[in-house]
């Protein structure tokens, strides 16, 4: 009789069909044995069931070329903050999450820029970036490869300033603002670089002015300004300004006994006639001496 109960187990724990659990992308924590369903050969006598957790991603700390991440984080959904050396710039998202795969989200990258000539280089939009330029690091704009050194277009942002407002520059690089002539020095000195500028007038007619040599001098020099070999594109009144030196209401250079800066509203390189080209002046209108 005993040896009849043995058969019979045997044949009974034969006949279960054992549904082995798998979880795709976490691990197995555990196999549990719940009731059967019956004698039907179509169903398994007894299921197993398994209960998963989180797997342990190994997503390796998020290195940068020339940056690193920030926060340690290595495991699923895990979210770090990204961050690049001081003289780099991050380009893309300053974050990035560990994923189920062991992979990062977001295409991030830290870029090295000497000029406003490698934001082609790298194919990166136009914005705001760190610049390690013969003056140092610097917060330039950049735009196609260009340096921008002013932009007005809001009309909001003052630009009747003193010297060392101008000196040192003001504003938003985002927005509307002067880079600062110690700045801007720095940047020409002893290069061989050009100024393009970009005009929209009042009836949506847009001029590009071109000049093939842009230098501005030392403060001890007031800024003096060389602008050479006009590139003709319209009418030409900016270059008889070549040799001027800057002038602010606080501090007048013009060579004349009227104070230009003060009548036009402005700092700028002020000829002796209190020159027509003053894009830094009060906003213009119709019989005024500015164009801005």
């Amino acid at each position: 009789m005993k040896l009849l109960f043995i058969a019979f187990l045997f044949l009974a724990y034969t006949n279960i069909n054992v549904v082995k659990g798998k979880c795709k992308g976490w691990k197995l924590r555990m196999l549990e044995w719940i009731g059967c369903d019956g004698p039907d050969d179509t169903k398994p006598l007894c299921k197993v069931f398994g209960f998963c957790e989180d797997k342990t991603v190994e997503c390796g700390t998020r290195v940068l070329e020339g940056g690193l991440a920030a926060s340690d984080c290595t495991t699923k959904d895990c979210v770090a903050t990204l961050s690049c050396d001081a003289d780099k710039n991050l380009v893309g998202p300053s974050s990035s999450t560990c994923q189920e795969d062991g992979s990062w989200t977001n295409e991030t990258g830290c870029f090295y820029m000497t000029e406003c000539h490698d934001q082609e280089d790298y194919e990166l939009p136009d914005g705001v970036y760190l610049i390690d330029s013969k003056a140092g690091l610097l917060d330039l704009y950049c735009d196609r490869g260009l340096t921008v050194i002013q932009r007005r277009t809001s009309g909001t942002l003052n630009f009747n300033r003193t010297w060392d407002e101008y000196k040192n520059g003001f504003g938003d690089l985002a927005g509307d603002f002067w880079l600062g002539n110690e700045n801007i020095h720095s940047l020409t000195e002893d290069s061989a670089l050009g100024l393009q500028i970009d005009l929209l007038v009042e009836d949506g007619t847009e001029h590009l002015i071109s000049y093939f040599i842009f230098a501005v001098d030392t403060e001890t020099n007031k800024y003096m300004l060389t602008l050479l070999f006009y590139r003709p594109t319209t009418q030409d009144d900016f270059s008889d300004q070549n040799g001027s030196q800057f002038s602010t209401y606080d501090s007048d250079n013009d060579g004349v006994s009227a104070d230009c800066a003060a009548i036009g509203g402005g700092g700028w390189w002020y000829n002796t006639d209190c020159n027509p080209v003053d894009f830094n002046g009060s906003p213009y209108q119709a019989g005024s001496n500015g164009l801005t």
